[in-house]
C-alpha cells in the first residue's frame, strides 16, 4: 500500500479516533522518508491531519514500513505471544504470497514511536529481556518456522567473505587506520576457525530477532521499549540476540536466563555460553562492513571475532 492508499488512511484514521465507529477523515498527509540511521530505505513516516466527529483537526503520525512477508509472519506471532510487552504494535499490515521477498508487495504501518532510541552501552531494558527470552523458549522447534532462514555454516562463510571484500574496498577504513594493513590481515586468519565451525553445528535453534542493537530498541514517550526492525528474523541460537548487547555474567544476563528458564526455555546454561560465545565472533563478522565506512570500530570488531574463537576452543 502507498502511503495514499484509501483504504490504509481509513485503517490509521480509525486506530488515531480510538474507535471502530468514529468517522475521522484525513484531511492532509505528509510523508517523510526515515532514511538515517539503521532505517530501512523502505520505511516513512506518515504525519496525518485528521478531522474529528466534532470538526477539530489533530496531526498524528504512523510509521509505514515495506518489508518481506517474514517480517509480517514474525510480528502476527509476537502479537499471539503471551508476555511479549517490548513487540511493536501493527495496525495493518499487507502480504502477497506471490512476491514474499518484495518490499513493495509486503509491508505494514504501526505507530510512531517519538521518545528516541537506547544509545550503544546503554543498559537493556529488562522488558526487551524478557520479551526476547519469551520467543525463544516458545520458538525452539525450528520444524515450525520453515517460513524463514537458517543461520547456518554457509551464512557464515558468506558473512566472512562479505567482511573481507569490505574491507579491502574501503576508503574511510584505510584513511582512518594508519596500520590497516595490519587489522586486515588479521580478519583473514580470523572467523574460519575449526572451534567456530564445531560450534555452529552443534548449537540448538530457535527462532531469534536477529539483529538486536541499541538503534533497534525504540523508546515509547512514557519510556517502555519496542523491539523494532524485525527483517532479519531467523533460526539460530537465541543467544545470537544476546552476544551484541548484553555482557556475559552481567546483572541482565542472569535476568535474562531467568526469564528464559521461567518461559520454559531449555537449552542449558553451558550450552548458551557456547552459543554466546559463537555469537559474538558472528555479529563482529556482521558488522564490519557497516563499521568499515561509518565508524572507527572496525580494529575492535576484530578482536571481537579473535575473542570470541579463542573462547570456544578453551569450550571445546
Amino acid at each position: 500500500m502507498r502511503p495514499s492508499d484509501p483504504a490504509l488512511l481509513a485503517a490509521l484514521a480509525r486506530h488515531a479516533s480510538g474507535s471502530a465507529r468514529a468517522t475521522w477523515r484525513v484531511s492532509g498527509v505528509r510523508t517523510v522518508p526515515l532514511l538515517g540511521g539503521y532505517a530501512s530505505k523502505s520505511v516513512d513516516r506518515l504525519d496525518l491531519t485528521l478531522a474529528t466527529d466534532r470538526g477539530q483537526s489533530v496531526m498524528v503520525s504512523f510509521v509505514r514500513k515495506g518489508c518481506t512477508a517474514r517480517e509480517i509472519r514474525a510480528l502476527n506471532l509476537l502479537a499471539e505471544l503471551p508476555g511479549a510487552a517490548a513487540r511493536p504494535e501493527v495496525i495493518v499490515a499487507w502480504s502477497s504470497t506471490a512476491r514474499p521477498d518484495d518490499n513493495e508487495a509486503n509491508g505494514f504501518a504501526s505507530p510512531f514511536y517519538p521518545g528516541g532510541d537506547l544509545k550503544f552501552g546503554d543498559p537493556m531494558p529488562e522488558a526487551v529481556l524478557a520479551t526476547l527470552a519469551r520467543l525463544h523458549a516458545h520458538c525452539s522447534d525450528p520444524g515450525a518456522f520453515d517460513w524463514t532462514w537458517t543461520f547456518d555454516a554457509a551464512v557464515v562463510r558468506r558473512m566472512r567473505a562479505n567482511a573481507l571484500a569490505a574491507l579491502r574496498a574501503s576508503a574511510p577504513f584505510r584513511s582512518r587506520t594508519p596500520d590497516h594493513t595490519h587489522w586486515l590481515a588479521r580478519l583473514e586468519r580470523a572467523g574460519g576457525s575449526s572451534a567456530l565451525e564445531d560450534a555452529q553445528g552443534a548449537l540448538k535453534r530457535t527462532l531469534v530477532h536477529g539483529d538486536v542493537h541499541a538503534g533497534n530498541i525504540i523508546l515509547k514517550e512514557d519510556g517502555s521499549p519496542v523491539i523494532i526492525d524485525w527483517g532479519n528474523v531467523c533460526l539460530a541460537t537465541p543467544m545470537l540476540d544476546l552476544a551484541n548487547v548484553v555482557p556475559l555474567e552481567s546483572a541482565e544476563w542472569r535476568f535474562y536466563l531467568a526469564a528464559y528458564r521461567a518461559a520454559g526455555g531449555d537449552i542449558g546454561e553451558t550450552e548458551l555460553r557456547r552459543g554466546y560465545w559463537w555469537a559474538r565472533a558472528v555479529t563482529g563478522l556482521m558488522y564490519v562492513p557497516w563499521a568499515a565506512e561509518h565508524t572507527g570500530r572496525t580494529p575492535a570488531l576484530i578482536m571481537q571475532v579473535e575473542e570470541a574463537e579463542a573462547r570456544l576452543a578453551e569450550l571445546g
